[in-house]
């Protein structure tokens, strides 16, 4: 029983194939521009109001990332075994708030398997079609809006205030009222006579909104502090 096993396991690693330089050189090469490529459309074609320069750049070296795993995980049968037992464990708990962006990232992915996989004109024409889809969303949204149609996104965030003792809560309303389309009060902290302390849930009108209350904040409130997350939808 140990000879068969021993036999099986030698077997296993045996199954194997060496990537030579120039496949390896052209998986990483090609992954790369079509990383750039992803990173490129997205940058031009998203409406997110989070970091456009952050999350693209998480798209390209997720596509190198996955093109190098699949080229790697190809090559050999007990590396392709192992990694399903090693993916089982693992857990991803980075909500991606948008749709879109989840869109982006699973097409990111897609060229990357793509592309480690060696498959490569599935890969250029999965290119082409993805941009034209992308494209086609973004002209689609960009006209429903124009002719006056209701795109409502749960883009739902959280700002905390810290204001001076004696601050006027109205004001702050006033100003939350006029720069963003929806407000709701989490919690309110405060100690007697020590600075009063505010969560509260906000629907921002645009990106700009969050820079109008904040100096409008340090102007009315001297001495007051600002902080603004990014809440993740559930």
């Amino acid at each position: 029983m140990g000879n068969s096993q021993n036999l099986l396991n030698e077997g296993l690693y045996s199954v194997s194939t060496q990537l030579s330089f120039y496949e390896t050189l052209t998986i990483l090469v090609i992954s790369l521009i079509g990383g750039l490529y992803v990173r490129y459309i997205y940058w031009k074609l998203s409406t997110t109001f989070s970091s456009k320069i952050s999350f693209g750049n998480t798209l390209l070296i997720i596509t190198i990332s996955v093109a190098s795993l699949v080229a790697v995980v190809k090559s050999s049968l007990a590396l392709s075994l192992g990694l399903v037992g090693a993916l089982s464990v693992i857990r991803f708990r980075t909500a991606v708030k948008e749709p879109f962006n989840l869109a982006f990232l699973l097409f990111s992915i897609c060229i990357g398997i793509s592309v480690g996989a060696s498959q490569y004109i599935f890969g250029l024409f999965l290119l082409i079609f993805g941009t034209i889809g992308f494209l086609f969303a973004y002209r689609s949204t960009k006209y429903a809006k124009s002719k006056g149609f209701s795109i409502e996104v749960d883009d739902i965030d959280t700002i905390a205030f810290t204001l001076p003792f004696g601050s006027s809560l109205d004001e702050l309303y006033k100003l939350l009222k006029k720069t963003t389309s929806y407000y709701s009060i989490i919690s309110i902290d405060q100690e007697d006579k020590e600075p009063i302390s505010l969560a509260i849930k906000v629907k921002v009108l645009n990106p700009s909104s969050l820079s109008v209350i904040k100096n409008d904040l340090f102007e009315k409130f001297p001495g007051s502090r600002f902080s603004f997350y990014n809440s993740p939808s559930n």
